[in-house]
């Protein structure tokens, strides 16, 4: 999934020249931390299932799984929404796959603000 990747990545360009761009890394707020670690929970869910599940691998998964859970825990109101807009407008741009588990993902963050 180099499209998750490169997104996860955070980076936008920004012309310096006539031809030239420059990559330059955006600080991420915490809606956008939000997503990045969304982003790195569906991508170890989609791995593990493709590959079957290993130790290793499950380890990885648990740890990604508790930041999304520290991060969503930490969220306030305004920046719950726009953790969930960020979520809906990145799997817009997602396979079918990948924009499922975002939803999931999407819908278990407005359960969790809930309580």
């Amino acid at each position: 999934y180099p499209q998750l990747q490169q997104q996860q990545a955070g980076w936008q360009s920004f012309p310096t020249g006539a031809s030239a761009t420059t990559h330059v890394q955006q600080p991420a707020g915490p809606a956008e931390e939000f997503l990045g670690a969304a982003l790195r929970v569906v991508e170890l869910q989609l791995a593990a299932h493709a590959a079957g599940s290993s130790p290793g691998s499950h380890r990885e998964l648990e740890d990604a799984e508790n930041e999304l859970e520290m991060l969503a825990f930490l969220l306030d109101g305004a920046t719950a929404q726009d953790a969930e807009q960020l979520l809906e407008l990145e799997a817009q741009r997602q396979p079918l796959s990948v924009a499922n588990a975002l939803r999931r993902q999407c819908q278990e963050l407005l359960h969790a603000m809930r309580q």
